[in-house]
Formats: C-alpha cells, sequence, structure tokens
C-alpha cells in the first residue's frame, strides 16, 4: 500500500478519534504511505473524496464513531455512500471505534440506537475489511454482520503525553490509593451506565 485516505468526522476537535486519526496518518505518512485525512462533516467532503478516488485510487479506511458524523447520530447517507464506493470497486475499510447507542429508557435515544444499528449493518457491508478498537465489538456487530465477516482488533495507543514529575505522581498515588488499594485504574469516558458500575477484581 502507498496511499491511503482517511475520513472521520469532527477531525477538528481536540481528543478521542481526532487525535488518533491525527497520530494514525502522521505514523503512515513517516513509513511512506501517502495519508489523505478527509472531514466527512465539511461541506462537499464526500464529492471531493470520490473525485480524488478517480485520480488517487486507494483505500479508504473510515474511522468510525457513529455520533461524529453528525446529522445528530443518524448520519445514514454517510454509510449509504461508503456501501455505493464499494459497489463501485473501490476498498473500503472501516474501524469501528464505537457501534452505536445501547438501548434505554429514553423512546428517542432508542429510536437513535435502531438507526445507528442500521448504519452498522449498512457499513459492515461496505468494508472489505473491519477492524474494532475491542473485541467486545466483535459480539455487538455480529448479528448485523453478513456470515462469515471477521472482524480484527486494533490496539488504541495513547494519547496522552507520559507524566515526569514522580513527586506528584508520589502525592496522587498517596491521595487516591486509600483502604489498602494497590492498584490504580485510569479511564477515560463518560462513565456511562455500562462502566460506572463495574468492580474491578484481582
Amino acid at each position: 500500500m502507498t496511499g491511503l485516505h482517511l475520513i472521520g468526522g469532527n477531525l477538528d476537535e481536540v481528543g478521542g478519534v481526532a487525535d488518533y486519526t491525527t497520530l494514525l496518518a502522521g505514523a503512515l505518512s513517516s513509513r511512506g504511505i501517502t495519508t489523505h485525512m478527509w472531514d466527512a462533516t465539511a461541506r462537499g467532503a464526500r464529492e471531493r473524496l470520490r473525485a480524488a478516488l478517480l485520480h488517487e485510487p486507494a483505500p479508504v479506511l473510515v474511522q468510525y464513531v457513529p455520533n461524529a458524523f453528525g446529522w445528530k447520530g443518524a448520519n445514514v447517507r454517510f454509510c449509504i455512500a461508503m456501501l455505493a464506493l464499494r459497489r463501485q470497486g473501490h476498498d473500503v475499510r472501516v474501524m469501528f471505534h464505537e457501534p452505536y447507542l445501547y438501548f434505554s429508557a429514553h423512546p428517542v435515544r432508542n429510536g437513535l440506537a435502531v438507526i445507528q444499528r442500521l448504519m452498522a449493518a449498512i457499513l459492515v457491508r461496505a468494508a472489505t475489511v473491519c477492524y474494532v478498537s475491542t473485541e467486545q465489538w466483535d459480539r455487538y456487530l455480529s448479528p448485523y454482520a453478513p456470515q462469515r465477516t471477521a472482524f480484527i482488533p486494533l490496539r488504541i495507543p495513547s494519547t496522552v503525553g507520559r507524566f515526569r514529575d514522580p513527586q506528584r505522581e508520589r502525592q496522587w498515588r498517596a491521595e487516591l490509593l486509600v483502604n489498602g488499594s494497590q492498584r490504580l485504574v485510569g479511564h477515560f469516558g463518560t462513565f456511562g451506565e455500562h462502566v460506572a458500575g463495574a468492580e474491578i477484581r484481582g
């Protein structure tokens, strides 16, 4: 592979998948792979991507988080556009950072959860290769995928810089490791109901 089209949503944001995509583009470029980044939320992005593929055919790697692609997390048109690229013979690959919303007690949110499952089902059919950020997404996506679809886990590198203040580190550990605790676990997220109640053992 000598070139790659990376496409994501809200790539101008700080943190999360936007930072990951920037790091990935830099790492690929440093290895001699010409990398083009496309923000799917920018006006005319899909049209410019299609034009670019005519001049520079290369795999398209979608960095997928459903809520990052606009339309309040219900951008079915984007998923259909990726399926159309695949049917035109392009190599479309999808990295599922998140698959879809969970069902809850909120009817509106449940409607969006259904739409996002439809989006995931379209994307797994659009993809020549499906990547996942954790093996858990394999279980979540398999019911919506064609038989024998393989989900390849790709580990996520940390985008947090190394901490270089040993004295402050010792102070934090003394403050946080209480009641005989031996291990300190960090979690980057919003602590939704599927995470907040988790108990760590061992």
